[in-house]
């Protein structure tokens, strides 16, 4: 399941590796509709017919933005028209740079712009959402995808009885856009279908270990945090954890970097973050245990973190 304890080792994991390629799996920080869809609020779509501003310059706006609302995808009935309170600072601008260096980036109307007539998808907070600013919007003039669609599918499937969308959310583990596959993730992981020793869960990792090995680099890293993401800890899924595990030896002869040293950092933290029960490594279907050794080595004479801990636990058979 996602928890802190996950999202805390997500965050050491890519500050450890320190490189934008592997975060790169991660929804970008700025633009995250997955992250906004999984709050669970209202959606809707919209056009501004009035911006009312308390301060306003060529850097920074705030203020309250109205909304007719057009159509709603989700959520308790809202009003026809919203007042939704905004801070938009322009991401050039120094300012933006020093309110934005020890936080997150801004999500919602704090990174889009609000301009009369634009139509908007806003994504709304679980609490008191006519009253907090939007956790996401989307420009829709400015998108090549048909997010409309595909936020309407997203819905769809939520609603769906719990076998068919079970099965719904499987398939969208292989859906061609980033969204579907991040929202379909968080809803098997949050989803107790899909947890302890089910079928569901064998399949989802078979799915993923099969993306880890596949197209472009982005979503082979994306499928690595996945399957982190379906190891446990506490030893109710051994058979699928030693699957998850030998996935990850199995990926560090990669030619690819990025790949390699992702799959590297999630076996260190398999055997060395203090887990209930690590897999056996003489248990874990590893092809060429000869070349994940000596790639190891390599990457222990790059200093890359936990190389060397992984190949003397190789060697060591233990």
């Amino acid at each position: 399941m996602i928890n802190g304890y996950r999202v805390t080792l997500r965050w050491l994991i890519c500050t450890l590796l320190f490189t934008a390629s592997l975060c790169v799996a991660e929804s970008n920080p700025g633009v995250d509709p997955a992250g906004a869809f999984g709050r669970r609020g209202p959606i809707f779509i919209g056009r501004i017919t009035s911006i009312k501003d308390a301060v306003q310059n060529s850097t920074l706006e705030r203020g309250t933005v109205v909304i007719d609302v057009s159509e709603q995808l989700r959520g308790e009935p809202l009003p026809q028209s919203l007042n939704l309170p905004f801070r938009w600072t322009d991401d050039r601008s120094p300012s933006f740079f020093l309110s934005h260096a020890k936080g997150p980036l801004p999500t919602g109307f704090d990174r889009v712009r609000p301009v009369v007539g634009m139509q908007v998808l806003v994504f709304l907070n679980d609490t008191r959402p006519t009253e907090t600013p939007a956790s996401e919007v989307l420009d829709l003039s400015t998108h090549s995808e048909n997010w409309v669609s595909i936020v309407k599918s997203a819905v769809a499937r939520d609603r769906l009885p719990d076998g068919k969308r079970t099965n719904e959310l499987l398939d969208a583990l292989s859906d061609p856009v980033k969204f579907t596959r991040e929202v379909a993730l968080v809803s098997l992981l949050q989803g107790a279908q899909c947890w302890n020793g089910t079928s569901c869960r064998s399949k989802a990792v078979a799915i993923e270990c099969h993306r880890s090995k596949t197209g472009p680099e982005a979503e082979r890293v994306e499928a690595i945090n996945a399957l982190w993401e379906f190891y446990d800890p506490t030893a109710k899924n051994k058979s699928t954890n030693r699957h998850i595990v030998s996935d990850f030896f199995s990926l560090i002869p990669d030619h690819n970097k990025q790949v390699r040293r992702a799959a590297i950092t999630y076996a260190r933290f398999v055997y060395f973050s203090g887990g209930n029960w690590v897999p056996n490594v003489n248990t874990l279907d590893i092809p060429d245990r000869a070349a994940v050794i000596d790639v190891l080595e390599k990457e222990q004479a790059r200093r890359t973190e936990g190389a060397k801990h992984l190949a003397d636990l190789l060697l060591q058979g233990k």
